[in-house]
């Protein structure tokens, strides 16, 4: 009965590490503060668009004026931010990436809702939300860019700090775990996780099981 409870304690904790790595996302997301010229302006509606799939999220500033939308897909997106008595704000072609997550705040002028501010300068890209240092590699860089035996995962190789250390003989078509050993930032090629459009496809011993036919073309 001992031994028994042993083993089950041991199985307890490899449920939690798995669930603490699970809980580490690829999502970034925008964060910020709603601003007039007499300070925060709390209650305001702040929706962030997929330009790409037209999904929106939503959210209101509280007290401090403050907003967050978190857990959003990397890509591109557009921020508006509506008050009554304000004009309404947009902004467009807010890029995030992999863990990325922008600081953006906005400054309202009285006015009518119908009427619109659309800001077009790029924001500050200094990071002051996250240590995080994330890459996006678009369809484009992932169609175009050499690849040897067409395995994704050494495209990320053209990033900076991502470093190559399996074995070059085994980078095969039908099987990319080899290749799939990378060190990202000076990390151990064991230590990463690997998702297809979100879902974990790790195996126990940290190796990407998706083969080139199924991420070969993201």
């Amino acid at each position: 009965m001992h031994r028994l409870s042993v083993m089950l304690m041991g199985v307890c904790a490899v449920i939690g590490l798995a669930r603490t790595g699970a809980a580490q996302g690829y999502q970034g997301g925008i964060r910020g503060a709603v601003h007039d010229a007499a300070g925060v302006v709390p209650g305001a509606e702040v929706t962030a668009i997929n330009e790409e799939t037209n999904v929106s999220r939503s959210t209101t500033t509280n007290e401090a004026g403050e907003y967050n939308l978190p857990n959003l897909a990397p890509g591109l997106y557009g921020l508006k931010v509506a008050m009554s008595g304000f004009k309404s704000v947009t902004q467009r072609g807010l890029q995030i990436g992999t863990q990325q997550f922008l600081t953006l705040d906005v400054r309202l002028e009285i006015g009518g809702l119908e009427e619109t501010v659309n800001v077009t300068s790029e924001p500050a890209r200094i990071e002051r939300s996250n240590a995080s240092i994330g890459t996006v590699l678009d369809k484009t860089d992932m169609q175009t860019l050499p690849s040897p035996g067409r395995a994704a995962f050494l495209i990320g190789t053209t990033v900076p700090t991502v470093i190559p250390s399996g074995d070059a003989q085994f980078n095969r078509q039908q099987d990319q775990t080899n290749a799939s050993l990378l060190s990202l930032g000076g990390g151990t090629r064991r230590g990463n996780n690997y998702t297809l459009d979100g879902v974990p496809i790790t195996d126990l011993r940290n190796r990407a099981t998706a083969n080139r036919r199924d991420c070969g073309g993201r």
